[in-house]
């Protein structure tokens, strides 16, 4: 979160560095499954390295959960959360 004023650098920044982030996953899968220009000629080769390749980008995405979620703020976004439940449940 960041004032008002710096919001669209701010977005300008993430967005940059979002596809920064693809394009090296992109240029760096190959490479850690074991693909190479030879084997992609080969089904067999192939499927085992999008097999591996859709097997880390599912555990860097359950890391990333999981971090989004030890990152979030424990504080007053809970409390009004739980006043904004109560009101709701008193105006029934």
């Amino acid at each position: 979160a960041v004032e008002g004023i710096h919001a669209g650098a701010a977005s300008g920044i993430n967005n940059a560095v979002a596809r920064i982030a693809g394009l090296f996953t992109i240029a760096a899968l190959p490479v850690l499954v074991g693909l190479d220009p030879d084997s992609i000629a080969e089904p067999a080769a192939l499927v085992q390295g999008f097999d591996a390749a859709m097997r880390i980008c599912a555990g860097l995405c359950v890391a990333g959960a999981l971090a989004a979620f030890a990152m979030l703020p424990a504080g007053p976004v809970h409390r009004r959360a739980r006043a904004a439940a109560g009101q709701a449940s008193a105006g029934r």
